[in-house]
């Protein structure tokens, strides 16, 4: 029964060579149980030849394997080769066989792509800090030597320009101001003070020669000629 099943056992397109290989190692065990390993290991190597397609058992042959697991691994190999240059050929087909709405579709999309990689420029530019609006530097585009604004002179400028005229409405406020300028750098005896006494309040007194050298008189004093000038 064991023999007959050994001889009848195929590979099957789903299953995997090293299933293969298992299954007629156990069935050859079970067929020839007065025989030695090395019996067995020639056995099963011989109904894998005749499970698998005559190019692989030329492959196996030429090779030398001398056991079942030699050849699994050969057949493996060669497999593993077939099987990713049929991928290869399938995908270069696919490929080639694109159909033309489809290259139209993916033509109409690259303005959006561009579009997309402006934008993502535009943010890498404001995460570092820089503005969108890359205004050109100031130059000066006038030439030739610096002239008086009022007068049009190269020799000054309008700051020194003698035929510039001053506004006569500040005179009054200029005058005031060195008025109290010169107050500032008057000496105690050149003022004379006499502080209103308050009801309830003693006056400050005075120094000996009758002069005020209270700094609250003097700047109260200095108020009220600065009044009398405005």
């Amino acid at each position: 029964m064991w023999k007959s099943r050994l001889e009848s056992r195929k590979h099957s397109p789903e299953e995997s060579v090293a299933n293969l290989a298992d299954n007629l190692k156990c069935m050859t065990q079970r067929s020839y149980q007065d025989s030695d390993n090395q019996a067995h290991e020639m056995l099963a190597l011989n109904q894998f030849y005749k499970s698998i397609n005559p190019e692989l058992k030329f492959k196996c042959i030429s090779e030398g394997c001398q056991s079942v697991t030699q050849a699994v691994a050969l057949v493996e190999m060669y497999e593993s080769i077939v099987d990713g240059g049929a991928r290869r050929e399938a995908s270069l087909y696919m490929v080639e066989n694109v159909p033309e709405q489809q290259v139209k579709v993916d033509k109409s999309s690259q303005p959006l792509e561009k579009a997309v990689q402006d934008l993502q420029e535009c943010v890498r530019k404001l995460m570092m800090g820089q503005s969108t609006n890359n205004k050109p530097p100031y130059i000066n585009a006038r030439s030739g030597p610096r002239l008086c604004y009022n007068c049009q002179s190269p020799q000054h400028m309008i700051r020194d320009c003698p035929t510039r005229q001053r506004p006569a409405y500040n005179s009054k406020r200029t005058a005031g101001y060195h008025a109290l300028q010169r107050t500032r750098y008057q000496t105690p005896h050149q003022t004379s003070f006499t502080q209103p006494t308050v009801a309830g309040r003693q006056p400050k007194r005075a120094s000996v020669d009758g002069t005020r050298t209270d700094p609250a008189a003097i700047k109260q004093l200095r108020y009220n000629r600065k009044r009398k000038q405005l």
